[in-house]
C-alpha cells in the first residue's frame, strides 16, 4: 500500500495500480485501497475500470464522503448521469462536494 502511495506521488499510475491490486490480494477489505486504486486508474485514462474499485471503496466505507464524490466524478466523465446523480447525492449528504451538478458542468479528468 505505502509503495502505491509512493508511485502515486511520482505520477507513476500505472505502477501505483499495481501496487494497490497487490495489497488488496491481500487485504481486500482494505477502502483506503481500493479508493487509491479508482484514483489510480482515473488518472491513467482507464475510467471505467475505475468504477469498480471506487464502488467497492464506498460498500466498505459508506460513510466516506471522498469515496463516493470520486466515484460520482468518474460515472459523470462516463456520462452515467443517474448513477453520477445518486453517488453525488451522498458525497453531499456527507458534506462534500456540494450541490449536485448536471453532467455537461464535468468534462475534465484532471480533475482527479
Amino acid at each position: 500500500y505505502n509503495l502505491g502511495v509512493a508511485l502515486g506521488d511520482q505520477q507513476r499510475f500505472k505502477e501505483e495500480a499495481t501496487m494497490y491490486k497487490k495489497a488488496l490480494a491481500i487485504n481486500p477489505k482494505h477502502a483506503k485501497a481500493w479508493g487509491n486504486l479508482g484514483i489510480a486508474l482515473a488518472s491513467s485514462g482507464s475510467l471505467e475500470e475505475s468504477v469498480e474499485p471506487f464502488t467497492k471503496a464506498c460498500e466498505l466505507e459508506p460513510t466516506n464522503g471522498q469515496a463516493w464524490h470520486n466515484l460520482a466524478k468518474t460515472l459523470t466523465f462516463l456520462k452515467r448521469g443517474v448513477e453520477a446523480d445518486a453517488a453525488r447525492a451522498r458525497a453531499a449528504a456527507l458534506g462534500v462536494g456540494g450541490a449536485p451538478r448536471p453532467v455537461a458542468v464535468v468534462n475534465d479528468v484532471e480533475d482527479f
